[in-house]
């Protein structure tokens, strides 16, 4: 898969817009190392379309653009991105494993919980398996913290 049809796939998946990502990419002011001169929105859509090629040094800006690592770009499927994500979250620093803490702690619904107990009699065992390992895991990563 090309980087340019990996970045409108990622788009799809966030349900962003290109015009969206173009305004994110273009906020950031990169510039070419050879002209110096800043991106305009036609130079993103051109890049999105395949029709211009991605310089490497604009790899770091899409990835901010998309809020996702350098890598993400990269890598085709969900079991490539698992395993991507497992390897940088076994190598984080306690400053990255703190912000990971603190995303996931503002993405908690408390309210939801309620509903959660109570359909929890209707889960299967492999169900509750699956979620008793994940919240294991984010206990884990909690009190690395």
């Amino acid at each position: 898969m090309e980087v340019h049809e990996q970045i409108n796939l990622i788009l799809e998946e966030k349900g962003i817009s290109k015009r969206e990502f173009a305004r994110r990419l273009i906020d950031l002011e990169p510039k070419s190392k050879r002209t110096g001169e800043t991106m305009s929105e036609k130079a993103v859509y051109a890049y999105l379309s395949g029709k211009s090629v991605i310089n490497a040094d604009l790899i770091p800006y899409i990835a901010d653009a998309l809020q996702i690592s350098e890598q993400s770009l990269f890598v085709e499927n969900a079991k490539e991105r698992t395993r991507l994500i497992k390897y940088l979250l076994a190598s984080a620093s306690d400053i990255e494993i703190k912000m990971i803490g603190k995303f996931y702690l503002n993405a908690l619904k408390p309210e939801s919980y309620g509903n959660i107990i109570e359909l929890l009699p209707y889960a299967s065992p492999s169900i509750l398996d699956k979620i008793e390992r994940s919240l294991l895991e984010m206990k884990s990563i909690s009190e690395r913290m």
